[in-house]
């Protein structure tokens, strides 16, 4: 860092602002052109400035580029203004560095008068160009997390570092303990990184890329030496499906010179840097691939990346391919993102700015499964608690408790209140809910190829303009509700450079609101129509599985309990529709079961048994995220997995701990069966499960765990957390069977873990 020259930092700085403001050359000079009086800012000029072959004069021409490009960057990209003044400072170093260099030619110390070099060129010559080119791509992807917009639902001045809470991954395919993601990325060159809806993959890659580059830049080694830290290359799929050159590494320059970042005499070197595997290239949006040509094209440009390349594919897990062809490189390895565990929850709630009444009342809805592990529906939620004043009574939230209902609210939230004029009407909001839904279902039912998330722009304008009485009622052009649905309530958001002179491709603020809008737009449909859409998507790979989940409880509380059972009688009929009937219950709640009939439960039963014994993992998956299920229903899946998860934990592990939400007593008798194992490590897991069970059963079943323990072995952890567990409840027997669960007379471990678990202080003997 420290040989870095000040104009090699100038040239990287520039290229940096200009990336961010996101114009193209042609169109910096085109504004200058316009100016009055004009400026003289050409493409040539501005890649000398840019490639630092040539350092800006003081002059009109430097002073507009800054003054052009910093507000459009701060707006577009989140880029804090440095101001006119630094950027002089920083030119002026530079200058004075090419004036040095041209002071120590030969002839022009020790007073001998040199010759006068005006009418000769001066060549500045580039020191290490390899090191000044890193660090600009460093430089660059340091405010990864800036450049690509933070989420207009965190409050102003929270930092983005909060959501970059440690995550951990799992392999694919069940077998395997869970790891770091650190971990992770250190042990495998190819990475295809899967997650379901909200879980944070595309802000994991962001903050990764930032803390990559970060890294990079305060190295003792300056990046591309060796020993150095290698610097992240943050790019979504399509970038590189679309190019036409035949390499990844040719395609990878080609793109980042589009952008700006390099200049034109750097592309040779990234290519270079890339067959080193000096970069770690980083892919976001595998599954948002439009088409089978599109992933052709980019699988032929992955077969041909370095073996020394380390890669990253991010994408969602329903609808997953595959992994691309290795092509002689290194194996791909599949893994699987976690949820935010409990620590995550509360860091992330401590640091959201709220009352103490609001922060109550989140933490008593992230209690509900499948709200506080997603960290979008949890950054959501703090979002609206922060609506809750000081005085409220704790512990009586008012926010959702259902994932349809929050998505709801806050897409009401962004088109009332957020970025929107003051004279926003609710029932103007109403009016453009009822748009968004067709909107969001023309491009996940009518679209070829499936589910499409890259929606053209015209293609949005037609989608507006035949929504029906939901457009006609607005009185309005299509052209202006995009621009209320874009630029003032941000739900549907540009997708690319907007200086580019192009027409921008929209997508939704997230794909979880398309699916929510399409299950709303469902329910309005008549019932053979919206059935009908239904069974086209039961098999889709998953992409459906959210929005059928959602559509359960929109139909029940909309429709009415008879439509409700309708519904999932016509799942439970179909092949793999079961599994969306068990979303559609967990959804719903308590009132789902209340509304089903013994007939229909009793169907369902059967058919969820076989469900289970075809495929363990897509059914404990479907049981994940549900916040109240029929205890008949839940049964069938604990008592599976009770007979197999002690026999091969490996296999059965990410499955049993997707049931330990639910309170029925299978799944109590399912933890016990794991507390008995012979693995400390699951049996530990299970005992903490069990003892924050209520009621007797879990005593029962820690006791009965204690004995198995006992005489089969115990191992020390395990016996530890027994008697912790046993003896916080604070009853006698209990303490009395940790005592006993050893030879007479007791153990000083017995006593000893007795001891500690009553806060007793003193020598074992005692």
């Amino acid at each position: 860092m420290e040989d870095t020259t000040a104009r090699e930092r100038l040239a990287a700085e520039l290229r940096h602002l200009v990336a961010a403001a996101g114009l193209p050359l042609s169109g910096i000079a085109a504004r200058a052109e316009t100016r009055k009086p004009v400026v003289k800012l050409g493409k040539s000029k501005l890649s000398g400035w840019l490639s630092g072959t040539c350092v800006p004069e003081a002059d009109e021409p430097f002073r507009h580029l800054v003054q052009l490009l910093e507000p459009r960057a701060h707006d577009r990209s989140g880029l804090r203004p440095r101001g006119e003044g630094w950027w002089l400072g920083l030119r002026q170093k530079a200058a004075d560095e090419r004036s040095a260099a041209r002071a120590t030619t030969p002839g022009a110390s020790r007073g001998r008068s040199a010759p006068a070099p005006e009418h000769r060129p001066v060549t500045v010559r580039r020191s290490r160009p390899r090191r000044s080119v890193l660090l600009g791509l460093a430089s660059y992807f340091a405010r990864a997390v800036e450049r690509a917009g933070v989420p207009h639902y965190l409050p102003t001045g929270l930092d983005p570092v909060v959501l970059d809470q440690p995550r951990f991954v799992r392999p694919s395919a069940g077998r395997g303990r869970r790891e770091s993601w650190e971990k992770a990325t250190a042990a495998h060159p190819r990475i295809v990184l899967l997650a379901d809806a909200g879980l944070g993959k595309t802000w994991l890659l962001r903050l990764h890329a930032r803390r990559l580059a970060e890294a990079a830049l305060v190295a003792p080694v300056p990046p591309g030496d060796p020993g150095a830290p290698p610097v992240p290359v943050l790019l979504r799929c399509g970038d590189l499906a679309c190019r036409t050159e035949l390499l990844l590494t040719d395609a990878l320059a080609g793109h980042l010179a589009d952008l700006g970042v390099l200049a034109a005499g750097d592309r040779a070197e990234v290519e270079r840097a890339a067959a080193d595997g000096r970069f770690v290239l980083l892919l976001d949006a595998y599954d948002e691939l439009p088409g089978p040509q599109d992933r052709a094209r980019w699988y032929a440009l992955l077969s041909t990346a370095p073996p020394a390349l380390p890669i990253v594919v991010a994408g969602r897990r329903a609808g997953h391919p595959g992994p691309p062809p290795t092509a002689g490189g290194p194996q791909w390895q599949e893994l699987v993102l976690e949820p935010f565990d409990r620590e995550a929850v509360v860091a992330l709630v401590r640091s959201w700015p709220l009352t103490s009444a609001a922060r109550a009342s989140v933490f008593e809805r992230v209690r509900t499964p499948g709200l506080g592990e997603v960290p979008l529906l949890l950054a959501l939620l703090c979002a609206l608690a922060e609506e809750i004043t000081e005085g409220v009574a704790d512990g009586a939230p008012d926010l959702p408790a259902a994932k349809g209902e929050l998505y709801e609210r806050m897409l009401r939230r962004f088109l009332v209140h957020e970025q929107r004029p003051p004279a926003a009407e609710d029932i103007e909001a109403d009016r453009l809910l009822d748009l968004l839904g067709p909107v969001a279902f023309h491009f996940a039912h009518r679209s070829e190829g499936g589910w499409r998330d890259v929606m053209p722009r015209e293609e949005v304008l037609r989608a507006l303009r035949t929504a029906g009485p939901a457009f006609t009622e607005l009185r309005r052009d299509a052209a202006g509700v995009l621009r209320t649905l874009s630029v003032e309530a941000g739900v549907l958001q540009p997708l690319g450079d907007p200086g580019g002179g192009r027409a921008q491709p929209y997508l939704f603020l997230h794909r979880s609101f398309a699916e929510y809008l399409t299950a709303r737009h469902l329910t309005g449909l008549p019932e053979a129509e919206a059935l009908a859409a239904l069974d086209q998507h039961l098999a889709d790979g998953g992409r459906w599985d959210d929005t059928l989940a959602m559509l359960g409880r929109l139909v029940l509380l909309g429709r009415g309990p008879a439509r409700f059972g309708r519904l999932l009688s016509h799942l439970a009929d179909r092949p793999g529709g079961v599994l969306h009937a068990v979303r559609m219950l967990g959804e719903a709640g308590e009132a789902g079961g209340a509304v089903l009939e013994p007939g229909l439960e009793g169907r369902m039963v059967e058919v969820f048994r076989r469900a289970v014994a075809d495929d363990t993992e897509a059914a404990a998956r479907a049981v994940a995220t549900c916040r109240a299920l029929p205890d008949a229903l839940v049964d069938v899946l604990a008592g599976y997995l009770a007979e197999h998860a002690a026999a091969d934990l490996d296999e059965h592990y990410g499955q049993y701990t997707r049931l330990v939400h639910l309170p029925q007593d299978s799944v109590t008798r399912l933890l016990g069966r794991v507390a008995a194992s012979r693995d400390p490590l699951a049996a530990i897991s299970a005992v903490r499960r069990l003892d924050q069970r209520p009621g007797p059963l879990p005593l029962r079943t820690l006791l009965s765990v204690l004995r198995v323990q006992t005489e089969t072995g115990l191992h020390p952890s395990v016996f530890a957390t027994l008697a912790r567990a046993l003896c916080e409840r604070g009853e006698p027997a209990s303490v009395v069977a940790v005592l006993e669960s050893g030879p007479e007379p007791p153990s000083d471990a017995a006593v000893r873990a007795v001891l500690d678990a009553l806060g007793v202080a003193g020598p074992a003997g005692s």
